[in-house]
């Protein structure tokens, strides 16, 4: 078995996932569901919030408004794919049969059972179900658990919250019957609900399938999504807990969306919101929450006429429904979509990029006036980095993202009508090469002595390991006399002799890593002083070593020479202009010691070279009074 499926699905050998609360109460009492008492700690849950949506037509409002919660989109869509099970169990096991999701896949793989055509077959088998409506306190209750078990790290129905009789008894829940299900490795809403439905870890017992399918004992009629996005001990992205109940009346619910994609079923970002909906002869009536949900208790029998208006709907629109079974019944509402914008297709980019600005390219659209790009660095699309609503053209360029980071991003189109749905979220991932490398010396605009030409730079970043090194007579680095491209320090010296007495030579150096070749540094210049002495071939002297460094502005240097020479201290600032020249004389071979005085120079970061005959040496000195 493979070990990584095991860890990531069974939740413990004695306690099945899937955790159901009948009435009566076997592992309580022979007796019904004692009474439920309001949680303090569940209605201050402070990650979610659950207001109702606000109506936006000006028509007086009469009746009891009810709360169905404010589910999330993710929320939503996940009652919406339970409700879609239930109303055709055959085709439910169709789209299990056929999905291509990667976590059941690789469960698939790692478990063996049950198959794809045992999941197949046995939905064909399984009774229509009525909907669930969504219910405000299992809708609370849920998103605590799920929170409870990302604070904690642990996937159950035990936890530092209690146990689920305990929770489920304190949740405010006015119904009968209860269960729930946990799953703290989802990546999206098919994902978790697929995973209840094959009960990977846990097959032939089906818990988990039970609670959402209804086959067997006790129907549910409400039920409660919460869905918490984050990771802790290995468990994420998402922690979902699914709260069933047996609520003591029947419901008109459903959800209303624009059906962008035009596939007949919700999808996340398609609901709308703050729309009335009533009921002929019903005394209460609901407005559609952020994500498009509502439920309205109805009590009638009969043949009844279900209204949506305002909000997305300019005139209303009725539907008529048969209430005459005593069960729920699911209406769905949707606008015309007729001249709104349709699915934008992205472009570029869409795998590796190797460019600081990054050209975001989709289609564009003939009836688009404008479009909103989104940029995070989650599949969610919740943590966004850019978030532009008012883009004209079909292009953006953005110069402000990450290197070594994986991004995601989504387009939709804007026209007078309204909004088009969301493209589907491609992702991208930024390698860049190297900066433009930092120069040290010879400084910039310097005369150099009769002597080797030492070149210095600071260490490239990202991982850089190759260096050119490029020395022109011309600015236009075009008139080469020296370059090497295999260089993997940051110097290099070169004879005196390849050049000219009073002569302006030119260099820079660009930087290699595994993404390619950087921008080069800037160019900077050097003369070679005139002499008729040609000079030798430098040789690095041993190291200068500095103490205290960074200095308050008086630092010992230590050197060392292999005969007595006359040495020379210069001193270049961050610009590469010479702020100080130093005669030390004739010194001694062997370690030798001088205390520098930089009292008189400001703050910063300073290059010294150290000439010592036909030998350079070159160090760097902090000075932070």
């Amino acid at each position: 078995m493979n070990k990584t499926v095991y860890i990531r699905f069974i939740l413990f050998t004695s306690l099945a996932t899937a955790f159901t609360l009948f009435r009566p109460v076997a592992s309580i009492s022979q007796t019904s569901v004692t009474p439920r008492v309001p949680c303090p700690a569940v209605t201050s849950h402070k990650n979610v919030t659950n207001e109702l949506g606000k109506p936006s037509n000006d028509q007086p409002l009469s009746g009891t408004l009810y709360n169905c919660g404010n589910p999330t989109a993710e929320e939503q869509y996940v009652i919406e794919l339970i409700n879609r099970a239930r109303a055709d169990p055959t085709a439910e096991g169709d789209r299990l049969d056929t999905t291509t999701d990667p976590g059941i896949v690789e469960n698939l793989q790692g478990y063996g059972t049950p198959t794809r055509s045992q999941v197949k077959s046995e939905f064909s088998t399984y009774p229509v179900r009525p909907p669930l409506a969504c219910n405000p306190d299992l809708l609370a209750m849920a998103r605590s658990h799920s929170q409870n078990m990302l604070t904690n790290g642990y996937q159950g129905h035990s936890g530092p919250d209690g146990d689920f009789p305990t929770r489920f008894a304190n949740s405010g829940y006015a119904g009968g019957a209860g269960g729930e299900n946990v799953f703290d490795y989802g990546t999206d809403g098919w994902d978790i609900h697929a995973n209840f439905q094959y009960d990977f870890g846990n097959y032939p017992t089906i818990g988990h399938r039970t609670n959402i399918m209804n086959m067997t004992g006790t129907v549910y009629t409400e039920v409660g999504i919460g869905i918490i996005e984050g990771s802790n001990a290995g468990f994420g992205p998402q922690f979902c807990t699914e709260d069933f109940g047996e609520g003591s009346q029947n419901f008109i619910l459903g959800v209303v969306y624009s059906d962008f994609n035009a596939n007949g079923f919700y999808d996340i970002g398609e609901g709308d919101s703050g729309v009335k909906i009533t009921v002929t002869g019903g005394s209460s009536y609901a407005v559609s929450s952020g994500s498009g949900g509502y439920a309205i208790p109805y009590s009638g029998s009969g043949s009844v006429t279900v209204t949506a208006s305002g909000g997305v709907f300019k005139t209303p629109v009725s539907k008529t429904i048969d209430f005459s079974g005593g069960e729920n019944v699911k209406v769905d509402f949707g606008p015309d979509l007729t001249g709104y914008p349709t699915q934008v297709s992205l472009v570029t980019p869409d795998t590796t990029v190797n460019t600081q600005t990054i050209d975001f390219v989709w289609d564009s659209m003939a009836v688009a006036n404008s479009y909103h790009i989104q940029i995070a660095t989650d599949s969610l699309m919740k943590h966004l980095v850019i978030n532009d609503s008012n883009l004209k053209p079909a292009s953006i360029a953005v110069s402000t993202l990450k290197d070594s980071t994986t991004y995601y991003w989504r387009v939709q189109a804007k026209n007078a009508k309204g909004t088009g749905p969301w493209s589907a979220i491609d992702s991208f991932s930024i390698t860049l090469a190297p900066s433009a490398v930092v120069l040290d010396l010879p400084a910039n605009g310097s005369t150099l002595p009769d002597s080797a030409v030492y070149f210095t730079w600071e260490t490239a970043n990202k991982g850089a390991y190759t260096y050119w090194l490029v020395v022109t007579s011309d600015k236009a680095m075009m008139d080469t006399i020296f370059q090497d491209n295999t260089n993997d320090t940051t110097n290099e010296s070169l004879d005196v002799t390849n050049f000219q007495n009073g002569q302006t030579y030119y260099w820079d150096v660009a930087a290699e890593n595994d993404n390619g070749w950087g921008s080069p540094s800037a160019v900077w210049s050097f003369i070679i002083g005139s002499s008729s002495v040609a000079a030798t071939s430098a040789v690095v002297a041993g190291p200068v070593t500095i103490s205290p460094n960074p200095s308050q502005g008086s630092a010992s240097l230590h050197f060392t020479l292999a005969s007595s020479e006359d040495v020379s201290l210069l001193i270049f600032n961050s610009a590469g202009e010479q702020v100080q020249s130093l005669d030390l004389g004739m010194l001694p071979a062997g370690l030798n010691n001088y205390v520098w005085d930089g009292s008189g120079l400001p703050n910063g970061s300073y290059a010294i070279q150290l000439r010592m005959g036909d030998q350079v040496e070159n160090a760097r000195v902090v000075i932070l009074k």
